[in-house]
């Protein structure tokens, strides 16, 4: 997906529409990101990564797929609680406040400082919310043998660890964030092992940005 001077292009660049249209068509708040399926309108980060998942097939089938919103009760329960307090907490009351202050106090400018400092203070306690909660996973699950954490809920990869990998690198773009490897060392632990596979690789290439640990 791509912001255009006129409007938005699709994440396949197969189509461009007006912000009007967007809001007509799509999503009448206008936000993004939307999904669009057989004329089904799909919004909501959890909603469509969940949508998405659902469609797949890995290499072991749908069954495997569906595995990244966890195979137990409990596992699916974290993947729900990690993912809605993303799009609550650091997504919305932190960066969208951060990035979009206009839209906490609409044309009240003289507001917009106070809105992107309480904003910031957000983003850095979801930052260390996240470390601490990766440090007691690497204690019960995730962990290698090595020392590293690879996973955030269970013992194989979910949705929520490429939501993480995600949240990680809007630290260092969007919130000035220069030491995020010092600052948070067990995030960056399960960070550089997603950059170990290939389609965090290819995604990140394909995005025009640049690995966090090479």
């Amino acid at each position: 997906m791509r912001f255009l001077p006129s409007g938005i292009e699709s994440a396949d660049g197969g189509q461009s529409i007006s912000n009007e249209e967007f809001r007509s068509r799509i999503n009448p708040v206008g936000y993004v990101p939307a999904l669009v399926v057989d004329d089904q309108v799909i919004t909501e980060v959890f909603a469509i990564v969940t949508t998405i998942v659902l469609l797949s097939e890995s290499e072991t089938g749908k069954k495997g797929a569906e595995a990244m919103l966890g195979l137990t009760p409990f596992e699916r329960a974290r993947v729900t609680e990690w993912m809605t307090w993303f799009s609550v907490t650091p997504h919305a009351a932190g960066y969208g406040a951060y990035l979009h202050p206009k839209r906490f106090v609409e044309t009240h400018e003289d507001m917009y400082e106070v809105v992107k400092d309480k904003a910031l203070k957000t983003i850095l306690g979801a930052y260390d919310r996240i470390e601490g909660k990766l440090e007691l996973a690497s204690k019960s699950h995730g962990n290698d043998g090595t020392g590293e954490i690879k996973y955030a809920v269970a013992d194989r990869l979910t949705v929520v660890e490429f939501a993480l990998y995600i949240l990680w690198i809007w630290g260092g773009r969007f919130a000035g964030i220069a030491d995020m490897k010092e600052r948070y060392p067990t995030y960056g632990q399960l960070v550089k092992h997603l950059e170990g596979l290939e389609a965090v690789r290819k995604a990140v290439e394909e995005e025009g940005l640049t690995l966090q640990f090479e």
